[in-house]
């Protein structure tokens, strides 16, 4: 894939939706396919799918692409085109996540975790944070 191809290949729309569960869904650019991952894969793993063409472009497994075009047969996915088209897709994935570092979730991004997790994020964050504050209890104070 040529340079021109693959920035054709990766502009346009996307879907970013929960792993198994499609009736609920964000509707992306490709500049913000970063923040729902790092925002919404707090909470679950996630498939970004490419709407014109509905091929699933990456899973996720929390915050982290698990799979790079996962519906690929092995035989395609093996073979040195297929490395080469993954490898040039992550390279971009990794340059869009250098141009993107927000840590606040955008407001779509914020709509799609309070519909598909049925709670606001900052609910989701104090939880979070009191869990932690929960595992450096000290115990200095104690007699055993």
């Amino acid at each position: 894939m040529t340079d021109k191809q693959l920035e054709k290949y990766m502009r346009g729309t996307y879907l970013g939706v929960v792993k198994g569960n499609y009736d609920t869904y964000c509707r992306l650019n490709s500049k913000e396919i970063n923040n729902f991952v790092q925002n919404a894969g707090k909470y679950a793993d996630l498939v970004i799918i490419k709407l014109r063409s509905n091929e699933i472009m990456f899973d996720t497994k929390g915050q982290f692409i698990h799979q790079i075009l996962p519906e690929l047969s092995e035989t395609a996915r093996t073979s040195y085109e297929g490395q080469k088209i993954i490898n040039q897709i992550a390279s971009k994935l990794n340059e869009m996540i250098d141009d993107s570092i927000e840590e606040k979730p955008i407001k779509k991004v914020e709509r799609f975790i309070k519909e598909a997790f049925g709670q606001e994020m900052i609910e989701n964050d104090i939880v979070d944070s009191l869990k932690e504050s929960e595992q450096n209890v000290s115990f200095q104070g104690h007699i055993f």
